[in-house]
Parts: structure tokens; sequence; C-alpha cells
């Protein structure tokens, strides 16, 4: 049996194609080895600030979204309060990091907490209002809230882009959410 020459155009071809076969999954091993993310901090072991501060952090942005998800809700002290409980030490430049990196997370919550609020009865709804109206205002009061859209509040850019980001049910939702909202904080005439 005699074997056929194989010409150098071959040997070319050929010899990319056995180390494309080997460079591809050394290219992978290396990705993941370098590109891993480090777990998330235990929040109990720091202070509010600096477990608030993570969210604005790159680390925080690299988690996986489960493990998101589950450092903001370990930050919550509050089942009912807000979302991420911002510090006032915060920088714009913070804030507005925090709200980039946990954006997705909060339309997720919010959209939950509307479908779980409007599943509610009216009597329901009015308690449930009431309740995060004193809230707010213990709060404020104790200086842990600042006024929305004021100094140190989410910017009104921030919530017209959060808004623009919400399916149109969730969005209607909100803005009814808010409405009744806001006729709970009025005081009765």
């Amino acid at each position: 049996m005699k074997l056929k020459k194989i010409s150098r155009k071959n040997k070319i071809i050929l010899v990319v194609g056995i180390a494309s076969l080997l460079v591809f999954p050394l290219y992978e091993l290396c990705f993941l080895l370098f590109h891993a993310h480090a777990p998330a901090p235990d929040p109990g072991k720091m202070n509010q600030k600096e477990a608030v501060k993570y969210l604005a952090s790159k680390q925080f942005a690299a988690l996986p979204e489960s493990e998101q998800e589950s450092y903001m809700k370990s930050l919550r002290k509050d089942k009912d309060g807000p979302p991420v409980p911002l510090s006032n030490d915060l920088s714009q430049e913070e804030r507005a990091a925090v709200f980039k990196n946990t954006r997705k997370l909060m339309q997720k919550e919010m959209k939950e907490r509307m479908k779980t609020f409007f599943a509610m009865s009216k009597e329901e709804q009015n308690k449930f209002l009431d309740k995060m109206v004193k809230e707010m205002e213990v709060r404020r009061q104790n200086g842990m809230a600042p006024p929305p859209g004021g100094p140190g509040g989410p910017g009104k850019a921030m919530i017209q882009n959060m808004l623009e980001n919400t399916d149109s049910t969730t969005r209607a939702q909100m803005m009814e959410f808010r409405k009744r909202m806001e006729q709970r904080m009025q005081p009765p005439l």
C-alpha cells in the first residue's frame, strides 16, 4: 500500500485544526480560573455602610444573580422595608453604582411586591399602606430616609429609568400604588 504525500497546504490546515482543538479548551480553562468570582462577604460581619458600599463594587456586579439576591436579602432587616438600605454616607457616585448593580433585582422584587399587593383585599391594601407610611415617617424622623428627589435621595433620572425599563403592567401597578400611598399620607379633612 502506497501512502499519498500530503501537500504543504494540507499540512498547514491540519496543524491549524489540531492547534485550535487544543487551544480552545485551554482558553476556556484559563477563563474559568481567572474570571471566577470571589464569594460575597458576610454582611453580618460588616458595618452597615461597608455592607451597602459592597453593592456598588465590581465584585458584587460580577456575582451570579442568585448570590446577589441572597446578599441583598441578608442586608434587609425588615421584610417590608426598602430593598436596599441606603446610607446617607454614600457619595452620589456610590449611590449611582448601587442603583446600577441592583436595578434588575429591585425591578424583579417590585414586580413581585405589586403582584402580592394587588392580590390583597382593599382593606388589607389600606392596612399595608398605613404600615408603610408609618415606617417611612419613623425612618425620616430618625434621619434614615432622605426625601425622594431631595439631596441624598434617589434622583428623578434614576426613578424615571427604572419606570421606563419595567413592563407596562408593573409600571401601571406602581403608579396606582404610589397614588394610593400619597392618598394615605394625606391627613384626613
